[in-house]
């Protein structure tokens, strides 16, 4: 009824970040969880769980992932382990020796989360006041250290689609042109709000998508997991609490916690209707409100995740050729 093994969605080096993004639960301040950095111990524990059918693994989740100071090493793990890295990371964090150190660490993948090609508008998304040229240039600095140093690096410059910000992508596409080759493109990224409709409504109301309200009901229970900071296991991507943490990767197997009493308990509610119960998935527009029949469940090839990496996969291979692993 389940993966035997999930899908190793994200890992979250940190969850400290210096932005308050107006479409982020942890830009809001509704995180009440710690804040750390993971030990890179949890972090090779983490890497021992990997479904033999993953090529993608992706380094963040509630956090600016290059904070941590040993993120280079992570992304060299990974590279080792015969995946793909990605990162997505604000420009406005980057510095020169840090652009250094993630050529020299060579990332597979590269999302540039911008949001705002003005000042008054990366202070009113991401709630920092900075130059927007820093950024920008940081950007180009970034494609220029990667290309000068022939690292297969595909470059994604992100933009969440806000009303905010639909009379600035004009001055993105003009960038992304100016930057342009073959390691490089754009993403129009939807405004999921973490699962909450009412940021998507608050935020997005002019490009509201309805099928990010109507789409297919959430599965993650049934295939993957996420590795927060301090090892716990959480289901759920959207998850910026961990109230869907079933245990923790330090003190035990990820085997040993996919089927463990926590795990079943929560595919318990998905299966009979009640997914809402869990305090996470209350809020969530993605959470079924019905119950979840076997025939629903879907395969290993065909979970999201899947798909997702299969996508951005394409784009990569697209760039750099085909994935020898």
């Amino acid at each position: 009824m389940f993966m035997e093994r999930p899908y190793l969605y994200e890992i979250e080096p940190t969850n400290h970040c210096p932005y308050r993004c107006i479409m982020c639960p942890n830009g809001l301040g509704w995180m009440t969880r710690s804040k750390g950095f993971m030990e890179l111990r949890i972090f090779k524990r983490a890497l021992t769980a990997l479904s033999p059918e993953q090529r993608l693994l992706r380094l963040h989740h509630f956090g600016e992932a290059v904070l941590h100071p040993e993120i280079t090493s992570m992304i060299q793990m990974v590279t080792d382990k015969g995946l793909v890295p990605l990162i997505s990371l604000n420009p406005f964090t980057l510095n020169n020796d840090l652009i250094e150190m993630l050529a020299d660490a060579d990332p597979g993948i590269v999302c540039f989360s911008m949001d705002g090609f003005t000042a008054r508008a990366v202070k009113e998304i991401r709630g920092i006041k900075m130059p927007v040229e820093h950024g920008i240039e940081m950007i180009r600095r970034f494609c220029q250290v990667t290309r000068s140093k022939g690292c297969k690096t595909l470059k994604v410059l992100q933009t969440v689609m806000l009303d905010r910000n639909r009379t600035e992508l004009e001055a993105r596409d003009k960038l992304a042109s100016a930057l342009g080759g073959s390691d490089f493109c754009i993403y129009d990224a939807p405004n999921t709000g973490f699962g909450f409709d009412s940021i998507i409504r608050k935020h997005s109301a002019s490009c509201h998508d309805p099928a990010l309200v109507s789409r297919e009901d959430c599965q993650a229970p049934f295939n993957q997991v996420v590795v927060l900071w301090d090892g716990g296991v959480a289901i759920c991507c959207y998850d910026y609490n961990g109230d869907t943490v079933i245990g923790n990767i330090s003190s035990e197997t990820l085997e040993t916690i996919w089927n463990g009493d926590k795990a079943r308990q929560l595919r318990k509610l998905f299966l009979s209707g009640h997914a809402r119960k869990n305090p996470r998935c209350r809020t969530c527009f993605k959470a079924p409100q019905r119950p979840v029949t076997q025939s629903e469940i879907l395969s290993v090839k065909n979970t999201r995740a899947f798909e997702e990496e299969r996508v951005i996969l394409n784009m990569y291979e697209r760039s750099f050729g085909k994935i020898v692993s």
